[in-house]
């Protein structure tokens, strides 16, 4: 070997946005690797906090001086939701320090290690903090990098000490397509990031690029029950497994004016691993499994709702296919304790339960929706929009899905950095609900400082569940309204 490290000479990472919860959490794992890193955020968060308390470096604010300044940085790195205009960026092109995306850097570490990657619009996060809780409870001690905390590790990456490595994939900007691993879950294909992909067909080939990067010897494991993910079974070129809730997967998307195949609709397709749901509750949902032909018996998971049980499915086929027994993927989903912000219970105030979600699609927001009317009387939900582009390209799609809740609060739009688009805001979902149901109670909320004095105002003693969602900084007008006296 030419070099007694895995990146040679380098010395300091530095990465720019590394308050963002992928980065932190590659900063966190190259840091475990023995690498000096710094790193610079517009904003203090807790990730930053994180990364501090491990003795990272880390500028609040992008400027130029963050990179001229020093002589010791040997690579940045970056993420799509940085500018190429961002000031350390052009400072590091005009010193010509090599400059690489997040998911070059992930692809890195993951030729280092036998990679088991999570793809998908939707469910990601909790895919992949139960392949890796299964993973840890068999005895493996994995590399997980996760885009949210799990609950397990109260954090968002661990390097462990075995060869496995597993990760949540970012298709926002093509760079899953750097990722070559053993296995790999993609766990549905929604419409989104088109400002990136700018078609649906384009989205389609590239999920199917990435599915058929596994190797020979392993294997991707495919819901069936998404329509866009069962019509590119006649294009699947490598080992693969299917799963899902139906027995029959027959309903494949229409593909018509499309370069991809499609099965016929009159084809089923017998899954591999079949989930059937025993009972929901609301903190845990009682299922069994049978996978590839043998009943594995009842399996308990320590999260509510029908989409969490899909979650686990895959996670469940590739354990088996690892070697994992039943006994230890059993354990591990009944002890599992869930994500940071996947419907979490922040506390209570007055009578009504109050829940946090990352969710920031709209079909994220239906099957949040459903999970909750299907255990509580009351859902009231506040709202916080997440970029222009996706509030443009989604905002009626939002209101179909918020109007099924009893109130709604409406946040201002976060920004994630994106230049406002003029004409774009919270209001237009609100129209449109109005639009929907002219007597549904709508409440536009000026900014996220006035959410809990504006629920105090107006919630009185109602039973259910409060419930704040959104991408952005939601999260905290639910901690403060639990912390407020009843």
């Amino acid at each position: 070997m030419v070099f007694a490290k895995p990146f040679g000479r380098t010395r300091l990472v530095y990465f720019v946005g590394i308050g963002g919860i992928g980065m932190s959490a590659l900063a966190k794992i190259v840091y475990s690797m023995g690498y000096h890193i710094s790193g610079s955020d517009l904003h203090h968060s807790e990730n930053v906090s994180d990364l501090e308390k491990l003795g990272i470096e880390v500028a609040i604010g992008h400027q130029r001086s963050h990179i001229t300044s020093r002589q010791d940085i040997d690579v940045v790195v970056t993420s799509s939701a940085i500018s190429p205009a961002n000031p350390e960026i052009l400072a590091a092109r005009d010193k010509q320090i090599p400059i690489i995306t997040r998911g070059e850097l992930l692809a890195e570490i993951m030729r280092l290690k036998e990679g088991i990657a999570i793809a998908g619009t939707h469910g990601k996060t909790t895919t992949t903090s139960i392949v890796s809780a299964i993973f840890h409870e068999a005895g493996y001690s994995p590399t997980a990098v996760i885009g949210g905390r799990w609950s397990g590790i109260h954090s968002n990456a661990q390097l462990g000490e075995s060869d496995i490595m597993i990760c949540e994939t970012d298709e926002s900007d093509g760079s899953f397509l750097k990722l070559s691993p053993v296995f790999s879950i993609v766990t549905n294909i929604d419409i989104d990031h088109m400002d990136y992909y700018l078609n649906e067909e384009r989205l389609i080939l590239h999920f199917l690029e990435f599915i058929n990067r596994v190797p020979f010897y392993g294997k991707a494991f495919l819901c069936f029950d998404d329509n866009r993910i069962a019509a590119l079974k006649p294009n699947l070129k490598k080992p693969y497994a299917t799963y899902g809730l139906q027995r029959d997967s027959n309903k494949p998307l229409s593909a018509s004016n499309s370069s991809i195949r499609t099965q016929s609709p009159t084809t089923t397709h017998s899954l591999d691993i079949y989930g059937k749901i025993l009972k929901l509750n609301r903190f845990s949902s009682d299922f069994e499994v049978t996978a590839y032909g043998k009943a594995l018996g009842p399996m308990k998971l320590q999260m509510p709702g029908e989409h969490n049980v899909l979650n686990a499915l895959p996670a469940i086929g590739v354990a088996l296919e690892a070697g994992i027994t039943v006994d230890p993927i059993k354990a591990a989903l009944s002890q599992f304790k869930g994500v940071e912000r996947r419907l979490s219970v922040i506390g209570k105030w007055r009578n009504l339960t109050i829940m946090d979600d990352y969710g920031h699609h709209p079909t994220e927001i239906k099957v949040t929706l459903h999970t909750l009317q299907s255990l509580y009387k009351t859902v009231i939900v506040a709202f916080q929009p997440h970029r222009y582009s996706r509030t443009l390209e989604h905002y009626k799609q939002f209101a179909k899905e918020l109007v099924k809740a009893d109130k709604i609060y409406l946040l201002p739009i976060y920004s994630a950095g994106e230049k406002p688009i003029e004409n774009v805001s919270s209001a237009m979902i609100a129209q449109e609900i109005t639009a929907l149901a002219p007597k549904k109670t709508i409440h536009l909320v000026p900014d996220l400082e006035s959410l809990s004095t504006t629920i105090v105002k107006k919630e009185q003693a109602t039973d259910g569940i409060f419930l704040t969602i959104g991408a952005g900084t939601v999260y905290k007008a639910a901690k403060e309204l639990a912390n407020l006296e009843h």
